[in-house]
């Protein structure tokens, strides 16, 4: 075979695209093409040999872009300048298919080789043309792999940014490495080199150094976990919290690196601590109110909370009331238990609110009342809790009764035929009902003695003992009272000297303490004792000493009303007025001789000695300046008219006090019918006036109180006519112009169709007065708009306790309306979002499910799951996430669940799953923390990236084959190749004898060999790399 058929053959067989070019730029035609050249235009060859090429190639089946054509062009034009070899950026080409209608897409890139001659001029180019399809593939495959990583990193930094949270990590030389995160929290430079010096530097104080320092020991020494709550104060002066959780690593017990993720809590902290300062204020609060705070179970009434001061009222500890099943119970007044619990349950279920006075047991066993105001918290409609504020009105209720049953007394008294017996023991009586502990006794002193006079529970054998006691020193309380004409407090019989001799009787009757108070008449002789007796050893308290004096000074009227039958029958119309007296006094004028006649009481009540001469005179003295003028004024009036008088005056006592005393006046005349006595009677006031003042005082403090309240307050006769609205109601409903809404009728501010409810429950109430009815109300405001109001109805009673009026306390719902509005709204709108969401969720082409955190029990599972793995739905419902896991990858389970409780919400890892035919898959968990049906749940996208894996492990094996290729091609092929060209050389242009030609030729197709080989070689490479990656 001649040399130059040889070269065509190796021309020819050679697997890479190659055509040769000749002629003088830009008038360029093909010389030669190969059959991979041809085979690649889909052309036959004529059409493509000895025709020029700029017109050809690319030829018309090949369809080379615009851009390509350019850059073939540009470098055919860069050989001919530069006389070098020069390749062409990759070009891409659509090769036609000949089997089916199409096109293929290829990728080559074109080296242009020029071969010059003799005198450096360019003979012709050889034009190949290498495949890297494949390679352009992987790395369009590698560019969308490295942008999707790109994106993956961006989503964790914007997560990392919004979450504030980051990893960090610290070598064994101490240097800390930190994303962007943790620059932006702590205020440093970007690019600062942060160490381990410098992170102790940004915490706040000592003790969060010392914590420190102390993880990071055990961090080094053992590789020790941590989860910390550090306080940085940044280079800027701000002050952070943020939460440190991560770990020592150790390789062969030496320290290597401390690892994990910093998290700013500083907005969880602030929050945490405001809660915490509002709870503490609070609770101060409550322990600063005087009066049992408590919150108890609506339906049990078990207490769950009560204040301290349940110790100071009632005697018992918190502890000892709290969630003990029964306390109720036992603090209740046994007589009063039932009526109280069912009107309680009652309440509770009927009401929002109530209020009421119960008597309560104590601990030692006392009764005490107690004011109790009730707030019925509920959920979903019905009671759950009662909060409210229990107050001790022990001492305004008995003063109440007291005052009841004194007035009673004095109204017994007033009737003349009732004996004297019997009133002081009504008196004891009702004293005894408000105090149950204490038992009464009155004993009158006759000639040195005592005698039993009222005594109602005082044990008979002891009364019989004590009878005809003489009046002595230390003869018990009542003995040595009357003997001392002071009071007598014996707090422990058994102990006390004053009872030495009586205490057996009195211990055997269960007597222990026994107080006593003299009993005098005007003169100033004791005529009796007050004795009060007690079941248990017992001192009075202030209260109770003033309940004495108060008892003591009214049974020393009545008996002295009841002896002074004269000055009673002068002064019959002042008796009339008994149930008013107090500091009584009395005055007689003779108007004949002006001379006056003063009782012993009414020298008390001026402050003067009974030696002291009264006179008109003195009287006027006596006056206080900004009285004495009306004073005289009525007195001219009063013997003019003849007429009685009531009234009022304040005196100025000799020591500067002045009294406020009331004035009962009556003229007697003579035959002639001129003025021939005065009677006067004037009582000490003073304390009276003071708690009418405090009263009033109160009052007005009460309806400010109901002025003020957010609340309406309202009251309408049974005309239908506002007798009373507070403030608020006037705000909200009253006339524009400012008129008063009081004695207009209430229905011109109720729409038509809601009036006859209205009357509808006015006549309920009238019918059972003292129950509330409810009515929620749409109203005409000042400014005609329409506000939603709810109302509490009540009858209240006069005192013969009759239907007076109703009265009706009412709230502006307005806002609860608006709220149920937009509730519904929200309702309808979760309901839409709750579908879009099922949609999005069981739709989605990727596998999803959501699973419980706490249990890991799968919750909802989508259609791609399903099919990915190859479960029923009831299938997955059944399982936990533990089982699409194979039994040697739990622990990656239970080390993710770890990081994702660290890293809270978003969470991102790779995992082999096991499907339900035992196939494992390689899978990309992306979960995010969600709440689901009242529980917490997580949210799981898994994507199946097993073939993306197996397909990147080939391309890097195919990778490493084709660079080998391309080094053999490089430097291999290159060396035979240039031997073979050299020989052809010498044989063309040299002439060479026989031997040499033979010579020559031998070593020509050695070379070609060699060539051969190294392409065969090349070739199975390529295959082998092509297979790998299929």
């Amino acid at each position: 075979m001649e040399t130059r058929d040889l070269f065509y053959h190796i021309f020819e067989a050679s697997p890479v695209p190659t055509v040769i070019l000749q002629g003088n730029y830009p008038d360029i035609r093909v010389l030669q093409a190969n059959a991979g050249y041809i085979a690649l235009t889909g052309r036959p060859s004529h059409e493509i040999i000895n025709t020029s090429f700029f017109i050809k190639e690319p030829h018309p089946g090949m369809h080379l872009e615009a851009q390509g054509l350019s850059d073939v062009e540009q470098s055919i034009k860069e050989v001919y300048l530069k006389k070098q070899a020069v390749k062409t950026p990759v070009q891409k080409f659509l090769k036609p298919l000949a089997a089916i209608s199409g096109v293929e897409t290829l990728y080559f890139e074109a080296t242009n080789t020029p071969i010059l001659n003799t005198e450096g001029q360019i003979d012709f180019v050889i034009r190949t043309l290498q495949n890297v399809t494949d390679i352009v593939i992987a790395r369009e495959k590698e560019k969308q792999k490295d942008a999707k990583l790109i994106d993956n990193e961006r989503f964790l930094r914007e997560t990392q940014k919004v979450a504030r949270i980051g990893s960090w990590e610290m070598d064994s030389n101490n240097r800390f490495y930190w994303p962007d995160i943790h620059y932006e929290i702590m205020e440093v430079e970007p690019g600062t080199e942060i160490t381990r010096d410098f992170g102790l530097t940004l915490l706040k104080g000592q003790r969060d150094r010392d914590i420190f320092e102390d993880l990071y020991k055990r961090a080094v020494e053992k590789g020790d976990y941590f989860d910390v709550e550090l306080n940085v104060l940044t280079p800027k002066g701000n002050e952070r919290w943020i939460r440190f959780t991560g770990k020592g690593e150790l390789v062969d017990g030496v320290f290597k690196r401390m690892y994990g993720i910093g998290h700013d809590i500083t907005k969880q902290k602030l929050t945490q601590q405001a809660l915490e300062d509002s709870r503490n204020r609070l609770e101060t609060l409550i322990q600063t109110v005087d009066g049992i705070v408590f919150e108890s179970d609506a339906q049990t009434l078990e207490l769950i909370f009560i204040n301290g001061h349940v110790t100071d009222l009632l005697g018992y500890t918190p502890a000892e009331c709290i969630r003990r099943p029964g306390f109720i119970d036992k603090l209740l007044y046994p007589d009063d238990k039932a009526d109280i619990l069912s009107q309680a349950f009652k309440q509770i279920h009927e009401r929002e609110n109530y209020t009421g006075d119960y008597r309560v047991v104590k601990k030692d066993g006392t009764e005490v009342w107690m004011k109790v105001s009730v707030s019925v918290i509920r959920e979903n409609g019905a009671p759950k809790w009662l909060r409210g504020l229990m107050m001790d009105i022990t001492a305004s209720k008995r003063i109440s009764e007291l005052e009841h049953i004194e007035k009673q007394v004095l109204e017994l008294n007033a009737r003349a035929t009732e004996p004297t017996t019997t009133v002081l023991r009504t008196y004891l009586q009702g004293i005894e009902s408000i105090f149950p502990e204490m038992i009464c006794s009155i004993m009158q002193v006759k000639n040195g003695h005592l005698y039993n006079w009222v005594a109602n529970s005082l044990p008979p054998d002891y009364q019989a003992a004590i009878e005809n006691l003489e009046v002595a020193d230390n003869t018990g309380s009542c003995g040595t009272a009357a003997f001392k004409n002071e009071k007598v407090i014996a707090s422990d019989i058994a102990n006390d000297a004053r009872w030495v001799n009586y205490k057996q009787i009195a211990l055997q009757n269960n007597l222990r303490a026994c107080w006593s108070q003299p009993i005098v008449n005007a003169g100033g002789t004791v005529i009796a004792t007050l004795g009060m007796y007690y079941k248990s050893v017992k001192w009075p308290t202030n209260d109770e000493l003033k309940i004495i004096d108060r008892a003591v000074y009214l049974i020393q009227l009545i008996l002295q009303n009841r002896s002074d039958l004269e000055l009673l029958e002068e002064a019959n119309f002042l008796m009339r007025q008994s149930q008013e007296l107090a500091h009584f006094g009395s005055v007689q004028l003779d108007v004949k001789t002006r001379e006056l006649t003063w009782s012993n009481e009414l020298y008390n009540i001026f402050g003067i000695d009974k030696t002291v001469k009264p006179t008109i005179d003195l009287y006027y003295d006596f006056l206080h300046p900004e009285d004495k003028d009306m004073v005289m004024a009525r007195i001219g009036n009063f013997f003019k008219t003849h007429e009685d008088f009531v009234s009022e005056e304040r005196i100025i006592r000799p020591d500067g006090e002045v009294r406020n005393l009331r004035t009962w006046g009556r003229i007697k005349l003579d035959h002639h019918g001129e003025p021939s006595k005065v009677i006067a009677a004037y009582m000490d006031i003073t304390q009276s006036k003071r708690i009418q003042e405090e009263l009033a005082a109160s009052e007005t403090r009460l309806r400010n109180l109901v002025e003020s309240q957010t609340n309406y307050v309202i009251r309408i006769d049974f005309n239908g006519n506002y007798s009373y609205a507070n403030k608020k109601y006037k705000e909200d409903f009253g006339f524009a112009n400012g008129t008063d809404v009081v004695g207009t009728n209430a229905m011109a501010f109720v729409q038509p169709h809601q009036q006859q409810r209205i009357v509808e429950v006015s006549q309920k109430c009238i019918a059972h007065p003292n129950q509330v009815f409810e009515a929620e109300l749409e109203k005409y405001g000042k400014d005609g708009a329409i506000k939603y109001t709810f109302w509490h109805f009540i009858c209240l009673t006069n005192s013969a306790g009759q239907p007076a009026e109703i009265q009706c306390i009412g709230i502006d719902v307005s806002d609860r309306k608006k709220a149920e509005n937009e509730r519904e709204r929200k309702t309808l709108e979760l309901e839409q979002s709750e579908s879009r969401y099922s949609d999005l969720f069981h739709l989605s082409p990727q596998p999803m499910w959501v699973y419980d955190v706490e249990t890991l029990q799968f919750l909802d599972v989508n259609i791609a799951a399903i099919q990915q793995y190859g479960y029923t739905r009831d299938e997955f419902l059944s399982m936990t996430i533990k089982d699409i896991r194979p039994a040697d990858k739990l622990g990656e389970l239970y080390e993710a669940n770890e990081k994702g409780r660290l890293q809270k919400d978003f969470f991102v890892g790779v995992f082999t799953h096991k499907k339900k035919s035992g196939e494992r898959i390689q899978v990309e968990i992306k979960r995010n923390t969600i709440p689901f049906k009242g529980k917490s749940a997580h949210l799981v996208l898994a994507n199946n990236i097993t073939e993306r894996l197996i397909y990147l492990e080939a391309l890097e094996k195919q990778n490493k084959r084709l660079g080998e290729i391309a080094w053999i091609q490089m430097h291999i092929v290159r060396a035979p190749l240039a031997r073979v060209l050299g020989l052809i050389d010498i044989l063309e242009n040299h002439d060479n004898d026989p031997v040499d030609t033979a010579f020559l030729l031998k070593n020509i197709v050695s070379s070609i060999h060699e060539l051969d080989n190294i392409i065969t070689d090349i070739v199975r490479k390529a295959e082998q790399a092509t297979l790998n990656l299929s």
